[in-house]
């Protein structure tokens, strides 16, 4: 990859370019909730929605290395799921985009009509593309991390509720317990499972000619 290239020759030292979502799904499985799950797609739900998916215990990375992206199907609610937020007409001035989910969660916590409303379009959503990965992968967890990980206690029943008739064999829902640090766990273990590689590559080192 050019980006990972020319960051190498920059710093001096070999770099590794990932996918966020890639790597926060080995997080969960290195020290999240998932670490006894080989089966596992981890959502990443936010501004965006992505998908990293774990089969076996192996990172699903795709050929051009674009598994889990099904968001980009403006067909299934990922694409749209935001929306129900960044658009919430009850905004209050001065709340920004960024600011939006996190407002609306709160309010329909507190029992605003019209922001849980919101929370039902946004999890039927989320819902039709985990429903997408379950009848594909069919994984024994789905680990909901990303910013509407924070708001688990607003979003897990109604996911559920709406999730369930989707599937053949409904998956167990779960949320991050890395939060915020999941994506940065998961690039320390990629660059761990780098360095274990090299470390323990006896043909490379007999090539080399290294004790």
């Amino acid at each position: 990859m050019q980006l990972a290239t020319e960051v190498s020759a920059w710093a001096g030292c070999e770099t590794i370019v990932e996918n966020d979502t890639n790597l926060a799904t080995v997080a969960e499985k290195w020290r999240g909730v998932a670490t006894e799950i080989d089966d596992l797609a981890f959502v990443l739900a936010g501004a965006r929605t992505g998908a990293g998916l774990l089969s076996k215990g192996v990172l699903l990375k795709g050929f051009h290395g674009a598994a889990g992206e099904i968001g980009a199907l403006e067909m299934l609610g990922w694409h749209r799921a935001p929306e129900h937020f960044t658009s919430f007409p009850h905004l209050p001035a001065g709340v920004t985009r960024h600011e939006s989910a996190g407002w609306v969660m709160r309010a329909a916590r507190d029992g605003d009509e019209n922001a849980k409303a919101a929370v039902e379009s946004y999890t039927r959503d989320l819902a039709e593309g985990i429903a997408a990965i379950a009848l594909l992968l069919d994984p024994e967890v789905v680990v909901l991390g990303g910013g509407a990980s924070r708001s688990a206690d607003v979003l897990i029943e109604p996911l559920i509720r709406h999730l369930e008739p989707l599937c053949i064999d409904m998956p167990t829902i779960m949320v991050s317990s890395l939060g915020d640090q999941a994506v940065v766990t998961g690039a320390i273990r990629r660059a761990l499972d780098k360095i274990e590689d090299r470390l323990y590559d006896a043909d490379g080192l007999l090539a080399t000619g290294t004790d």
